[in-house]
């Protein structure tokens, strides 16, 4: 395929947040669904080539090619009306310009699509053997340019929201459909009834139970029809539930004993006449009361879509995240972070099929690493602001990476992700992460920092739908829940997590002269920091263990001028440490309290313990001045959250009037 894309239209962020800050949710919806087309704005997702192809060796992969793929956003340019025109009350759409904005540069993209064969014969036949197989998707992009517009990309945000969010009207007009739909195909008991009636008398077998000697007689078509509105899991059910009294399970099914064992279930004694259920919850430590009960949940379990193993890689080789100007401050200063060899890796299984009987099983995994960092000052619009730049020319930036003498050091930022599960009638979950962040110089630059806190904060304000129902009535809706989930067999897991957070090798310079970085830097080394976080249910422990921290005077000798690079190195000064922390440590300790009124919530308490070895400071002249420097560059800061309280104020003072 050439020059294809995929355009969605639809009101902008801004059409969007100035039309509900006027009317209320429903009086809003029906503006925006009465706004005519020239004023929507577009979101465009296309490709110069897309390219499908299938791997010549016997695993037959899906190869999906994208040669320049590309994202832009269009705003509506206004229209200037003409004197003396006349135009009528229908607005024409063809001569409509838009300001086009790109959100992701052209880059190249391979998808390889792993098990197409096993999918499409799960898809349409029976797979005996679908919980073993490997489904998996493995992504690879060249370099990743994107820009943070916050605008842009609340618009695009907007866009797919129409087509993901649960309350939107074409989701909930599809899921109105397929409700009707399903009523329409759902069975009456009389049906199921005759259809197992039907089936028995087909094998040649009586169906005792309700019996009915002068039953309708199916045809083999009308059986079929039957079978048409049934799902599988519904269709061996009812096979199940007509041929218990044939049908037995030979000894000798290694598959089958091993489902009982992983599952840590039983089958109840003959005399229990319990009739099987067709949504069995909860899976572990239950009791059958037939074997076919038993058959029925594995071979529902091992048909699922989530049977088999599934397995997402992805690398970027480059990802450059552009944050633009801040359109609300005239001293904005954009800067550019750039992420090198992010790669990633995601593997989730079953824990119904884990070898494992009384231990843990873990099913979900995850594995994130990012090679380097870099964030710098962008060349374009920051001219005209007085910033501190390095011998090249070139701005002082946010974030380098340092020169580690320690070859096994690789990676600037680690993440292994962990879920795992404890088989029972009321699974207990735990989730462990364990991060790493190393070999990285973060500096206290106040004013490019500013600028892209203000766009950062801007992104995240994202345009939700408002909240119309009162805390009240979600408090009140959440009991009901709470009762009707104990009224059914819905089960509430056990969570615990186990959080590890490392920090090696970190250094944060304050800038003694915001304007001139050579005058001298603090360095504030943080050689090693143990942070260790576990919950269990609402209980947990936090303990924060940092080693020997020091604040010592230091001068900047060499910035490596290559992006890709991004080396920045700086040597101490023969002073003494101007602060200096040993055996620092902090423990917070929560426990919920065993007596609560509230139905729902529980009190908490909180013990915090800090406490440290020694503590020394060096007031010397020298140390004294340094500090004095950092807080006047610092000095901007405070007068910008003075200036956001003040345009807070001012902005509530014009609603009310």
């Amino acid at each position: 395929l050439n020059n294809a894309a995929v355009v969605v239209c639809g009101a902008g962020s801004e059409v969007v947040k100035s039309t509900r800050e006027k009317y209320d949710s429903r009086e809003a919806n029906l503006q925006l669904a009465k706004l005519p087309r020239n004023k929507r704005a577009l979101t465009s997702v296309g490709a110069d080539l897309i390219s499908i192809s299938f791997t010549a060796d016997t695993r037959c992969n899906l190869l999906f090619y994208f040669v320049g793929l590309s994202g832009k956003v269009g705003n509506p340019r206004p229209r200037k009306r003409e004197v003396g025109s006349f135009t009528s009350g229908v607005e024409d759409d063809a001569g409509t310009q838009y300001d086009w904005r790109t959100i992701t540069h052209p880059f190249q993209v391979v998808l390889e699509v792993v098990g197409v064969i096993p999918f499409v014969i799960w898809a349409l036949n029976y797979d005996h053997y679908w919980r073993t197989r490997t489904i998996g998707l493995n992504i690879t992009t060249s370099q990743v340019k994107v820009a943070l517009e916050p605008n842009d990309l609340h618009t695009v945000f907007l866009h797919f929201d129409d087509f993901t969010d649960p309350k939107s009207p074409l989701t909930e007009w599809f899921c109105w459909l397929q409700k009707r739909h399903l009523e329409k195909l759902q069975l009456s008991d009389y049906q199921k009834s005759l259809y197992c009636e039907n089936y028995a008398r087909s094998k040649g077998v009586k169906y005792e139970e309700n019996f009915n000697e002068g039953a309708h007689k199916l045809t083999l078509s009308q059986m079929r029809d039957l079978e048409k509105k049934m799902t599988r899991q519904e269709i061996i059910f009812l096979r199940c539930k007509a041929m218990k009294k044939r049908w037995r399970i030979p000894k000798e099914n290694q598959e089958f004993v091993d489902f009982l064992g992983t599952s840590r279930s039983s089958i109840v004694e003959e005399g229990n006449n319990r009739l099987p259920s067709s949504n069995s919850i909860p899976l572990y430590q239950r009791q059958y009361s037939s074997p076919l009960e038993a058959l029925t949940c594995l071979v529902r379990e091992s048909n699922s879509f989530l049977s088999p193993i599934i397995a997402v890689n992805f690398y970027i080789s480059s990802l450059d995240l552009i944050i633009p100007n801040d359109e609300c401050s005239t001293k904005s200063i954009p800067s550019i972070i750039s992420v090198m060899a992010v790669s990633s890796e995601f593997k989730a299984s079953n824990p119904l099929f884990s070898d494992k009987y009384d231990l843990p099983r873990e099913y979900i995994t995850m594995n994130f690493s990012v090679c380097g960092l870099v964030w710098n000052i962008g060349d374009n619009g920051a001219e005209d602001i007085e910033l501190s730049r390095f011998r090249n020319g070139s701005f002082v930036g946010l974030a380098y990476m340092c020169d580690c003498d320690d070859s096994t050091v690789n990676d600037v930022v680690t993440l292994d992700f962990r879920t795992t599960l404890y088989p029972s009638q009321d699974p207990v979950q735990t989730f462990s992460v364990n991060l790493e962040f190393c070999n990285v110089a973060l500096i206290l630059n106040p004013l490019p920092l500013l600028s892209s806190l203000n766009v950062l904060l801007a992104l995240f304000g994202l345009p939700f739908r408002p909240v119309t129902e009162t805390t009240r009535n979600l408090a009140r809706k959440m009991s009901n829940v709470v009762e009707d989930a104990s009224e059914t067999n819905d089960y509430i897991t056990h969570i615990r997590t186990d959080i590890q957070i490392r920090i090696n090798d970190v250094s944060v310079l304050f800038m003694i002269d915001r304007e001139q970085i050579y005058r001298g830097v603090l360095d504030f080394s943080i050689s090693e920091v143990g942070i260790n976080c576990r919950t269990d249910g609402l209980s947990g422990k936090l303990s924060i263990l940092p080693q020997t921290l020091e604040l010592c005077a230091a001068q900047v000798s060499r910035h490596q001028p290559n992006l890709r690079d991004g080396i920045l190195l700086w040597k101490l000064m023969p002073l003494k440490p101007i602060l200096t922390i040993d055996g620092a440590r902090i423990d917070a300790i929560a426990v919920p309290e065993t007596e609560s009124s509230e139905p729902i919530m529980k009190r908490l308490q909180i013990d915090t313990k800090i406490g440290a070895e020694s503590f020394a400071f060096n007031a010397s002249p020298s140390a004294v001045v340094a500090l004095i420097g950092i807080a006047n560059s610092l000095e901007v800061l405070r007068r910008s959250n003075n200036s956001d309280a003040e345009e807070t104020v001012h902005a509530q003072l014009e609603r009310r009037k």
